[in-house]
């Protein structure tokens, strides 16, 4: 994209059209691709707008914002995984950064599923996370 100020020098260039037309084309993509993810669900918009959301549920808040942050599986390649451990609720945030599903057996009690992009695999001792699943549990 040209400097600001030289915008006026080149308005009648065809490479100031050109990239005019790119950056009307690229909207109008980005657009398209607001508008449908705005209506799914399931869509990564959707997700990050109940990830904000969070924060402000007073069932969460206290832990989301103000909680400690204590590092869980620390020794686990690609895989963020800490709690959020607030004076009355804990939470275990967990993402998985690989295409391969992991497992492995969690150490406490897990209260409930807070949030999950895709449907959570969890019994009473195992988590099994899908590749690139984020999710967020209340453990005990």
């Amino acid at each position: 994209m040209p400097e600001p100020y030289a915008v006026e020098q080149r308005k009648g260039s065809r490479l100031y059209h050109r990239q005019a037309l790119a950056s009307r084309k690229t909207l109008t993509i980005q657009e398209s691709m607001w508008k449908s993810q705005e209506k799914d669900p399931r869509s990564v918009l959707s997700y990050y707008k109940a990830l904000c959301a969070l924060r402000k549920q007073e069932e969460y808040k206290e832990a989301v914002v103000y909680g400690e942050f204590i590092p869980f599986l620390e020794q686990e390649d690609r895989l963020m995984a800490f709690y959020r451990k607030g004076e009355k609720k804990t939470l275990l945030v967990l993402g998985n950064y690989r295409k391969e599903e992991r497992e492995w057996k969690f150490p406490g009690r897990i209260k409930k599923v807070v949030l999950s992009n895709v449907e959570p695999r969890i019994n009473e001792k195992y988590v099994k996370l899908s590749g690139y699943e984020a999710l967020i549990l209340e453990v005990e």
